[in-house]
């Protein structure tokens, strides 16, 4: 049974949750519905894919994604600190010990050594590079970016000679002048604005990482912008102890669900009236 809540106040849809059983593992999506971000009616705001490092976090860059005041503002997942969560090269929250450090006066390609930082990301999980801004500005090129060369990227080089270039699966900013994500081709990047990047990582294979060069390439820039490279510092979704059952679990298979005082809206997409109650177009996925 798939259902829709509706905001109290702004009257938006706001989340459908699809549960999927597959062969060889779970999968678990939840998505944003049409009009909220993305075009598409079933664009994935999590995605925990089966396999994955079970410490790996799974960064989304849309609209609804990595902003200002959330990790991720689709699913309601908060950051500690407005502007951003990090840890730095000494495991502190919200540190000043940086892995390395960027800076940029011109526009072109930097390359940081992130060596230190990518170990740990295979040592404890991919949870992503927090460039910490603290002077100057710059716009940075995203992973959308229509020229290749110029998308954040990982050049990784293990102990056994071999390489490998990591593209960058999510790059967002936590821009404090809006509550939202931001999305584009290229991002500002300044004190009120960090930038968050993740990177798709090989296997190791029985190899080790001897180095990690991150490369960040500015469009325009304003000033000397200097950044600290720390770790994201993801929002715990669960740790330990007992999870406590939300209203569902009162009811098996959802019967009887949609009589509860606490249900606004409850409806079955396979029943033909369901698009009376939600007029409009849903737009296909991409």
């Amino acid at each position: 049974m798939s259902k829709i809540k509706f905001h109290p106040v702004t009257g938006r849809r706001q989340f459908i949750l699809r549960v999927s059983a597959l062969a060889g593992g779970g999968a678990v999506g939840l998505y944003a519905p049409h009009g909220f971000g993305q075009t598409a009616s079933t664009k994935p705001l999590i995605v925990p894919l089966a396999g994955a490092a079970s410490n790996d976090a799974v960064i989304w860059d849309g609209i609804s994604g990595v902003s200002s005041g959330h990790f991720n503002y689709g699913a309601g997942l908060p950051w500690t600190n407005k502007g951003g969560d990090w840890y730095d090269a000494a495991r502190t929250p919200q540190g000043a010990q940086g892995y390395a450090r960027m800076s940029v006066s011109a526009p072109g390609t930097v390359s940081i050594d992130v060596t230190l930082l990518a170990q740990r990301w295979y040592a404890s999980g991919n949870t992503g590079a927090f460039l910490r801004a603290s002077a100057g500005a710059a716009y940075i090129a995203t992973r959308r970016h229509g020229t290749a060369a110029l998308r954040p990227s990982l050049a990784l080089t293990f102990s056994d000679g071999t390489a490998a270039q990591c593209a960058c699966i999510a790059s967002a900013v936590t821009n404090i002048s809006t509550f939202l994500g931001v999305q584009g081709v290229e991002v500002a990047v300044q004190a009120t604005s960090h930038m968050v990047l993740q990177f798709a990582l090989p296997a190791l294979a029985g190899r080790t990482v001897r180095r990690a060069m991150m490369n960040v390439s500015a469009t325009r820039t304003f000033g000397r912008l200097d950044c600290a490279v720390m770790e994201v510092r993801p929002v715990k979704m669960f740790e330990s102890g007992t999870p406590l059952q939300g209203l569902a679990s009162n009811y098996a298979k959802d019967a009887g669900i949609a009589a509860d005082p606490n249900v606004l809206l409850a409806t079955q997409f396979a029943d033909p009236s369901w698009r009376t109650l939600f007029p409009g177009t849903v737009a296909p996925d991409p």
